[in-house]
């Protein structure tokens, strides 16, 4: 059976910067977010890194978003798109490449604060 690529069931917006909503630079983009496997050890265990753990946001393969390995710094992202919930982008890599599943990945950590209750 082949791998299949993510289902990117809502959307998200992509800002320059950790300071939203200035630097809006890529609107309503397809995504999918999910603690899943991906934040698990090989015990099943959730992986905790640093204050509230980290969220992974899939998106289609070469999608612009940034790390802190760029020169523009890292991206802030609010996911889902409309919804207050802000992210900082830790870190950014390809899954799949050059396979039919290919997709890109971030590894998001909250900024705060949140809208209360959370959307």
């Amino acid at each position: 059976m082949a791998f299949e690529p993510p289902t990117f069931n809502i959307v998200c917006n992509i800002f320059t910067g950790l300071a939203p909503p200035a630097g809006l630079r890529l609107a309503a983009v397809p995504c999918n977010l999910a603690a899943g496997r991906r934040g698990r050890n090989s015990e099943g265990e959730m992986i905790v890194i640093g204050l509230g753990g980290g969220m992974w946001l899939l998106l289609p393969a070469r999608t612009d978003i940034r790390d802190f390995a760029s020169a523009s710094g890292a991206d802030s992202v609010e996911c889902p798109a409309g919804s207050g919930r802000y992210y900082q982008v830790e870190w950014v890599d390809d899954s799949g490449r050059g396979f039919s599943n290919e997709s890109r990945f971030a590894l998001l950590f909250k900024l705060v604060p949140w809208p209360t209750p959370y959307p």
